[in-house]
């Protein structure tokens, strides 16, 4: 009689154990929420470009590339058929975009006293939202001086 009731004893220690770890584990389970998290408000606003290697509008140039770092991770998209150089390159050139940093690089020998224009259409995208930077120009000059391509007279 006391060896059962003993083993009585035990089975109640050991259902009031398993129940007590079911409550918890229905308590623990319950309080998460299934479900992404929201993220906050939708960003609507294009890369904006902070510096740039060589300076936009940089005169004597000698380099085959240049750098444009933006604010915010980018992306190119369609960049042979969006990038627009003048003059024109005789081979196009190599556009990498590695987080926040657009390169453009090039093999042609540049034209001397020439001032070079890269409209870069809109290739330049936000990494995240894909809002696009339109109309987005990096220029340089060989020479002395920039040409503005304005007529005065």
């Amino acid at each position: 009689m006391r060896n059962k009731n003993k083993f009585i004893e035990m089975i109640k220690i050991f259902a009031s154990k398993i129940i007590i770890c079911g409550v918890l584990s229905v308590l623990f389970f319950s309080c998460a929420q299934i479900g992404t998290p929201n993220g906050g408000i939708y960003d609507r606003i294009p890369p904006k470009a902070k510096s740039s290697k060589p300076p936009h509008n940089s005169t004597n140039f000698k380099e085959k590339s240049f750098e444009i770092v933006f604010d915010e991770y980018i992306s190119t998209e369609n960049t042979s058929e969006e990038i627009i150089i003048s003059p024109p390159l005789k081979n196009k050139p190599v556009v990498k975009a590695h987080l926040k940093t657009l390169k453009v690089s090039w093999t042609d020998t540049l034209a001397e006293n020439t001032t070079y224009i890269f409209d870069f259409g809109s290739s330049i995208i936000d990494y995240t939202e894909g809002n696009r930077l339109n109309n987005f120009v990096y220029s340089f000059s060989t020479g002395n001086v920039i040409d503005t391509f304005e007529y005065k007279g």
